[in-house]
Order: structure tokens, then sequence, then C-alpha cells
């Protein structure tokens, strides 16, 4: 009979293939019951032949739980089906963990310096998203609309921009003419007519000046919904007007509560991701706040660690975690331009594989072979004669080189 390793190696391929992200992947894997309650059950015998070992039982415990979870699987639509395979997957790592210890010399990834998660492993990225904290069905949906199915696909969506919040500006210091911060409060809102255009305006007040937000584009409801007299925001933009009437036109804005934790948003360098309707910038951001300080230990790369020594690219985990939420004490130019260091080291993993990719394609043209073709036909020797121009020699050239590459048994790649 297997070991616990070959058991549980079994086990994950089918859970975490039919947990992909392919959307239609959990209805087209057929069987899953009846294969997944078969090793369960091999891995339960297994677990009672091993001598006694620590955290034996909550293995058995943990076993059965996963046993009961494909009970009638193959007979659940599919949210159900994707709901059961997140509980599954989150039993299977517990598992893991208990019955296949790191060793020594190696195995599982160690946690880094910074991180609070509860532990996990690699197979950890591959659950979907609606495991985690806070994000129920109605966020796992948004997210899948911008394809982000798998806490793996959350790690690697990168911002699209940062924001310098870790100098917020009293209206009365801030300058015409520059992109700033400020904290605010809403006095007073409401839509307004310049001729015939309507402009809704907010205006915020931060105890020593006044500033007023204008957008000319947005639902009414939306904007007098959201710019609530009395609610407090940070806003971020050009500051434009005179001196005294100072002004942002559509500044970037984020509601801010008296409650919650404000580091994450502002005084420090603030990632912007893109949105999609109803999923804001501070969901995304909470929810990436999650994801790498828990997740980011079981990053692994294929690239040898002297490679990347050579190169000086950082550890991949750490450029992951600084590429979402820089340190404080960084220049932010360099995260603007996707030329930091953690920008560097998940560009060179890129085009790491891109040309690792493209070796293996190269090498294998020179294994399979291509469809050899007659290139002297009559046809061809009519298309010259029909030419109403001379071919130049260049021209002879770069034909005579196709023709004896069609004719050749190898595969052609020619850009003309």
């Amino acid at each position: 009979m297997d070991s616990l390793t070959a058991i549980l190696a079994k086990m994950e391929a089918p859970l975490v293939f039919a947990s992909g992200d392919d959307r239609d992947r959990v209805s087209r894997v057929k069987n899953l019951e009846k294969v997944m309650i078969s090793l369960v059950r091999e891995l339960q015998a297994a677990i009672l032949r091993d001598p006694p070992q620590p955290g034996k039982d909550e293995s058995a415990g943990t076993a059965a739980a996963l046993l009961g979870l494909f009970a009638g699987y193959d007979a659940l639509a599919p949210g159900d089906k994707k709901e059961r395979l997140a509980e599954a997957l989150r039993h299977f790592s517990m598992l893991k963990s208990i019955l296949l210890p790191p060793s020594p010399g190696g195995g599982t990834a160690p946690p880094m310096p910074e991180t609070r998660g509860e532990g996990g492993s690699p197979d950890s990225l591959a659950q979907p998203v609606q495991f985690l904290k806070g994000v129920g069905p109605r966020i796992a949906q948004l997210l899948e609309k911008k394809q982000l199915s798998t806490i793996e696909d959350l790690l690697y969506f990168l911002p699209r921009r940062y924001e310098d919040r870790r100098r917020v500006l009293p209206i009365p210091e801030t300058v015409p003419g520059l992109r700033q911060t400020i904290v605010g409060r809403v006095t007073h809102a409401e839509m307004r007519f310049y001729g015939r255009r309507k402009i809704f305006e907010a205006i915020f007040d931060d105890g020593r000046g006044i500033l007023k937000g204008k957008w000319f584009k947005g639902r009414e409801a939306f904007l007098r919904g959201t710019f609530k007299p009395g609610r407090r925001f940070i806003l971020t933009g050009e500051i434009a007007g005179f001196p005294f009437e100072k002004e942002m036109i559509h500044p970037d804005f984020e509601v801010l509560y008296d409650d919650e934790d404000q580091l994450l948003h502002f005084k420090r360098i603030v990632p912007v991701y893109s949105e999609t309707e109803g999923l804001h910038q501070k969901t995304l951001r909470r929810i990436l706040w999650q994801v790498v300080r828990d997740f980011s230990p079981w990053i692994q790369s294929p690239i040898p660690e002297e490679v990347c020594r050579r190169r000086g690219l950082i550890e991949i985990r750490e450029a992951v975690r600084q590429i979402h939420f820089p340190a404080s004490d960084q220049e932010i130019e360099p995260y603007q331009e996707m030329s930091s260091d953690a920008h560097r080291r998940l560009i060179y993993d890129e085009f790491f594989f891109f040309q690792l990719g493209m070796a293996l394609r190269k090498r294998g043209e020179g294994i399979e072979k291509g469809i050899s073709f007659a290139t002297e036909g009559r046809m061809f020797q009519k298309f010259q004669r029909l030419l109403p121009f001379a071919l130049t020699p260049a021209q002879r050239r770069v034909i005579g080189e196709i023709q004896q590459d069609m004719a050749s048994p190898r595969r052609m790649n020619r850009l003309l």
C-alpha cells in the first residue's frame, strides 16, 4: 500500500486542478467524488496503520471531515462545488502540515519576517479567493470579473500606480499646479448649473482651510450618496484655482472612518489597483494586505538563487511584499515608473520564463519534422512573369532562402 506521502500527492493533483481559475473546470471534472472518497479512505487506513505519532488524532479527524465534504459532491451545483473545494483544500493543507512536517534540510518554506499568517503551505496559493476571511460570494464574484480566482492570482494582481500619502498637507499650504493630498470633512454638497452644464460640487474643510471638489461626470445619485455632509475624506489630485478658492477636479478619494486602521490607506505610499464596479480601492487594499501578509511566505520561484544573486535581484517573496506595500522610506518615483527593485525582480521572472519557453520551443523544432513543399512549380514561374517590375537582387535572394526553407523538412520560422 502507498505511503502517506504518495497518497497525499495523489489527492493533491485532482484537488488543485478542479479548483483552478478556469470558470468551467469545476463542471468538467467528472467523478471527483468517487476518486477523492477512495483516496481519503486509503489515507485513513495508512494513518491507522502507522505507529502512534504527535497529531495522529487530529489528522484522523481532519481526514474524516474531508471525507464528509465529498459525500454527494458530484450532484452539487457548480457554485456549491466551488465552496466544497475551497473547504476541502483548507482541510488538505492542514493534513499536509500535520502528516508531512518540514524536514530540517529543506521542504516547506519558513514564514518570512514581518508576517503574522496562521500557517499554510505552497498549496495554499491554489485556494479559491472565497477561502479568505471577509471575502464572501459577492466579493468573490466581483474578483472573478477581473480573473482573480485564486490566492496566487491576487498576489500577482499588481498595482497600476501609487500615491504618496506620506505627507498630507493642510489646505492653505497646498500649491496650485501640483498633485497633492489633503484630508477634509464635507460641509456641503450639491449639483450646480454653469450655463447648461451640470457640475457636482462638494466643499471640504480641514479646520484650517476650504477646498472645493468638482465632478463633471458621474451619476448624481452616487455622488450625493457618497459625499454626505459630515463624512471625512482623503483626496488626492492636482490643485487648481486661486489661493483663496482652491479646488480639485475629479480627485481620487476615499472615505475615512475614525474607527479603522488608517495606516493602511494613508501616511504611506499607497497602492492603487484597477477597479471593477462595486469593488473599490479600500476593499481591494484590505484584501491584498491580508493576502500578502498571510500567503507571501509560500511563494516559490524555480529560478536558481545563484542566478538571482548574479543579477542583483531581490528575493521573490520580498519583491511581492514591496510591490504591493512599499516601505515608508522608499522613493516613490521608481514605483511609479515600474523600475523599483521589486518590479525588476518580477519583470526578470517574466522574461526568464518567456525566454525559457522560446528555447524549449526552438529545441522542439529541431526534433519535430515539418512538411517539405515543392517550390519550382509552373504557378510560381507564371506569377514571376506577371509581375510588372523586375525583382531586385535582394528580393531574389530572399525568395531563394524561403524556397530552401519550404523545401526542407525543418519547420520554417521567418519574418520578411
